[in-house]
């Protein structure tokens, strides 16, 4: 699983990106994409923001806030493969799946 992980304000956690993938750009659009999308959620009056599907020919990229852990608040960003559909992913999984590698992060 591909994925990255940053603070709200778009410094990098941790990520498993592909090597030729630059990190910091990839973070720094990951923020901006994440703050236009709870901007827009908030102004159409649609709730709290829960994630953000983007799909390229290859698949998928999916944008969550994670802020189950009270001293840090994240955004992860999952990339996917061009097999995995709409149906396979939902908000809950995808919380669990960000939940366990961050927890992950902090166990030795």
């Amino acid at each position: 699983m591909v994925l990255a992980i940053f603070s709200v304000e778009g410094l990098p956690i941790a990520s498993s990106l592909p090597q030729r993938v630059d990190e910091t750009s990839v973070v720094a659009m990951g923020a901006a994409f994440f703050a236009l999308a709870k901007r827009t959620v908030i102004e159409m009056r649609k709730g709290d923001f829960e994630v953000l599907y983007m799909k390229g020919t290859d698949g998928y990229l999916i944008t969550l806030l994670f802020s189950e852990i009270k001293v840090l608040e994240c955004i992860v960003i999952f990339s996917t493969t061009e097999d995995v559909t709409l149906s396979d992913i939902s908000p809950g999984n995808l919380r669990w799946i960000a939940k366990e590698v961050v927890l992950s992060m902090f166990t030795y």
